[in-house]
């Protein structure tokens, strides 16, 4: 109720401003080479467009109109397919088999981005389902170790000096992969491992260090939770469009003031219009979603 209209509405937008943009140019007319592959990739991705409707950019590395829908797809793939998964045969098993088939998990999805892209970068690792999965897996894994073992019942020695360790541990690992050169191989292969480790650790202790979890309650992020979604749909459409009015002036200034402004003006458009759609499209969907989940507390 709230991804689909979103998303569809997204599409239709940018599917709607591609065309126009595509019918304003002969392509004959054009000599430079690299804006003829651009525009002939926009062409084919028009004509693609049911792979985006499908939620198929994640397996089929074809042209497309909404670039930034492979993340979308994984997760759509992991909303529709993992649960039947999970309530027929994971859940039901034991948890060392279990715990087995993370493993395999891990290594089956980290062994495809090496096979794909090692020692020679390829983006496909990247944006393929099959070289991308463990990342949901290692957010599951959080989610039964704070079931399973909760830190607060642990019968650990130094629990203090542990759980700080293990959280300096996290920084580093979040950090160090935020350093590196996202486009290289080792990047590519190892950076979804290593930063899911941090972020794992990170989570884990989120529901059970107070200061943690206030930092994470605190309601200055409230307007970027509710809105983070609809701003990844319509960044990839803003960005476009006010980069022509800052541009120029990054390019007269290139200095880190400038740059600030650009970002800060960057991100005021992107929420000031994620806001608007969310109001729209998106509000409607949910209280419409509430009242068939919850029709008691609605009443």
């Amino acid at each position: 109720m709230r991804i689909f209209p979103a998303y569809y509405f997204a599409l239709f937008v940018l599917y709607s401003f591609k065309r126009i943009q595509l019918s304003k140019f002969d392509i004959h007319s054009i000599q430079d080479p690299a804006a003829i592959a651009m525009f002939e990739s926009i062409r084919v991705g028009l004509s693609n467009v049911w792979v985006d409707a499908l939620y198929l950019t994640d397996i089929l590395r074809v042209p497309v109109v909404y670039d930034g829908g492979w993340s979308l797809s994984i997760e759509e793939h992991f909303y529709m397919v993992l649960p039947f998964f999970c309530v027929l045969f994971f859940f039901r098993i034991p948890l060392i088999p279990r715990l087995a088939v993370y493993l395999l998990g891990f290594s089956v999805a980290l062994f495809n981005r090496y096979s794909i892209s090692y020692p020679i970068a390829n983006l496909d690792a990247v944006y393929q389902l099959y070289c991308r999965f463990d990342s949901i897996l290692f957010g599951m894994l959080v989610y039964e170790m704070y079931h399973l073992f909760p830190w607060e019942t642990l019968h650990l020695r130094f629990k203090l000096f542990w759980s700080a360790l293990l959280l300096v541990f996290s920084f580093s690992l979040i950090l160090w992969m935020h350093q590196i050169d996202s486009s290289s191989a080792f990047a590519i292969v190892f950076r979804p491992t290593i930063v899911s480790v941090g972020f794992g650790i990170l989570m884990y202790f989120s529901f059970f260090i107070k200061p943690i979890k206030r930092f994470f309650s605190w309601s200055f992020f409230r307007p970027f939770a509710r809105l983070g979604y609809t701003a990844y749909l319509w960044h990839i459409i803003v960005i476009p469009v006010v980069a022509t009015k800052v541009t120029p002036i990054v390019l007269k200034n290139q200095n880190m003031l400038s740059a600030v402004y650009a970002f800060i003006y960057v991100i005021f458009f992107t929420f000031l219009t994620s806001w608007v759609v969310y109001l729209i499209i998106e509000l409607p969907f949910l209280r419409m979603k509430e009242k068939l989940v919850h029709p008691i507390k609605i009443q």
